[in-house]
């Protein structure tokens, strides 16, 4: 599975923090660098912030570097790796995301609360946000949404909610985000759950009527053959 390329933004690396260098970019991939994008120093000789403006002037992370890069191939480009795209961001999501309590510029130390993990509680593959869904009143093409709770592992509502994840538990603030389906049209919301059995008994009504409609014209081209 490709991953996409903190500085130039191509899917030119096949793990994400891996140690890896970017051919089209010249972008050493580091931990560090990912977590801090004003980070300068170690590997790389300028910051990820600047690394990006630098490849949008001259095509390369740093000026020193502009003759070793190459332009990406087609398999490469992000316009091509739409399914790499969802896999990788649920596989970002359904990790434990934890923070510095001194890190006050941390996105999830600005939230009220101070959320100490996140829990995305997903249905399905991949795959099922990838394709559309239409509503089974009005026939109108399905929007993605997501739903969002700060719960505490300590508070009363905590037994209503799994805080456990792989071989840990969950402690303190967590958000436990969740994805349904909603139509524009009729304002009616579906639980990834409920839809995907709705979709499955419309293929299974689908497949009975197809199956009768054989039948029917099994008996009557056999009928035709009688009467001659």
């Amino acid at each position: 599975m490709r991953c996409k390329c903190p500085c130039c933004g191509n899917y030119t690396l096949y793990d994400a923090c891996a140690n890896a260098v970017c051919h089209v970019c010249c972008w050493h991939d580091h931990v560090m660098n990912r977590s801090d994008s004003e980070h300068c120093g170690g590997i790389n000789a300028v910051s990820l912030s600047q690394a990006r403006d630098n490849y949008k002037a001259f095509g390369a992370c740093a000026k020193a570097l502009i003759g070793h890069a190459s332009p990406p191939s087609p398999e490469e480009l992000p316009r091509n790796n739409r399914l790499n795209k969802w896999r990788n961001y649920f596989r970002r999501i359904g990790d434990v995301i934890r923070y510095n309590k001194h890190d006050l510029t941390h996105p999830l130390a600005q939230t009220k609360g101070r959320v100490q993990g996140v829990k995305a509680e997903i249905d399905c593959g991949p795959y099922f946000f990838y394709v559309k869904h239409t509503c089974p009143e009005c026939r109108a093409v399905l929007s993605r949404r997501k739903r969002e709770k700060v719960v505490n592992s300590e508070s009363e509502e905590a037994k209503n909610y799994d805080f456990s994840l792989d071989d840990m538990s969950l402690q303190g603030n967590v958000r436990f985000v969740t994805y349904y389906f909603a139509c524009p049209d009729c304002q009616v919301s579906y639980e990834i759950r409920e839809l995907k059995r709705l979709e499955k008994e419309e293929k299974q009504y689908e497949r009975q009527q197809q199956r009768a409609a054989r039948r029917i014209a099994r008996r009557a081209k056999g009928r035709g053959k009688e009467k001659k």
